[in-house]
């Protein structure tokens, strides 16, 4: 999981603590295969079948629940992550991940109440189908996995915005600063905006600077036509940093990353549907490529958040 949401990530010595119980359970149980008959039976009459078939049966179903939870908390953090961080979010929220893990839980249900049946009331089940059960999810988990879009990109680590962002030097004190509630203020037209920009959060302290050199990047450079825009990106080409960039996006645009750049893609959108050349040129879906959206199912749900209306519908 943790490699999956984060590319770097590589195994550490720290994190070998982890294979522990497994590597002992392999290492008795390969001990026990060279071992005489007798003492394989002695083994399991006075050792395994009283005491550690419990406590491996139980334990593996604990291991199991404790990763779970750990799992879908850090995919919960992740999906929460990816908007201030990438534009396109179609082939990185790993909806799939979400759904399967799941399904392992009602497995895990399922396997729970195979502990109690047998436990308190010693009910076993006809055929113990629990571990083809956790089988076909494993194997289900790695076709998938390898099926995923390529997450190089994808570098998760969570950046806490701080209360003040860092001032440039020779920037303009928080009085001076420019107005922060349009999101397209500098080049389209204010009403239009108005429409697809929700109502801005209170100024917090952006710096003036940082936001127009932002504003620049989108509305001149119009480095939303990138359809795989990514922060990392935005702060490469404006040489402003991550943190500082996702604080004055959050703060001064009252959006997060993703919003803004779909909003100006939108508004790109609208423009193109205006103008008779474009509309007699291209298709609709044509516009929304040119525009910086890739997919057909990702601009229309994009666009009908930000208008209310399919683009199919709308009329400029």
């Amino acid at each position: 999981m943790q490699s999956l949401v984060s590319q770097p990530f590589r195994l550490r010595a720290r994190h070998w603590w982890h294979f522990v119980p497994v590597l002992a359970q392999a290492t008795l149980y390969w001990w026990l295969r060279f071992e005489p008959y007798s003492v394989r039976l002695w083994f399991w009459e006075q050792v395994h079948q009283p005491y550690t078939y419990r406590i491996e049966f139980v334990g593996t179903w604990v291991s199991l629940i404790v990763y779970l939870g750990l799992s879908l908390r850090l995919l919960r953090r992740y999906r929460r992550w990816l908007p201030d961080n990438f534009s396109d979010l179609s082939q990185l929220r790993l909806q799939w991940l979400r759904v399967l893990l799941l399904v392992l839980g009602l497995v895990s249900v399922q396997w729970l109440l195979e502990v109690v049946l047998r436990e308190f009331f010693d009910l076993y089940y006809t055929y113990d189908y629990s571990t083809w059960l956790l089988g076909g999810v494993v194997l289900l988990l790695g076709i998938v996995g390898l099926r995923q879009a390529d997450m190089r990109a994808v570098h998760f680590a969570p950046i806490e915005a701080p209360e003040k962002a860092p001032q440039l030097v020779g920037a303009a004190a928080p009085a001076e600063l420019e107005p922060v509630g349009g999101l397209f203020s500098s080049s389209i037209d204010t009403k239009t905006a108005v429409s697809v920009v929700p109502a801005a959060r209170p100024a917090a302290a952006v710096d003036a600077a940082v936001l127009a050199r932002l504003r620049r990047a989108l509305e001149e450079e119009k480095l939303y036509l990138n359809p795989t825009l990514t922060l990392a990106e935005l702060s490469a080409h404006t040489g402003l940093a991550p943190r500082l960039i996702s604080f004055t996006v959050n703060n001064g645009f009252g959006q997060s990353f993703n919003d803004v750049v779909n909003g100006y893609r939108v508004e790109a959108v609208k423009r193109r549907l205006a103008n008779p050349a474009d509309v007699a040129r291209l298709t609709l879906l044509g516009i929304a490529f040119e525009c910086g959206f890739n997919s057909k199912t990702t601009f229309n749900r994009i666009f009908k958040q930000f208008t209310g209306v399919a683009p199919s519908e709308f009329s400029g």
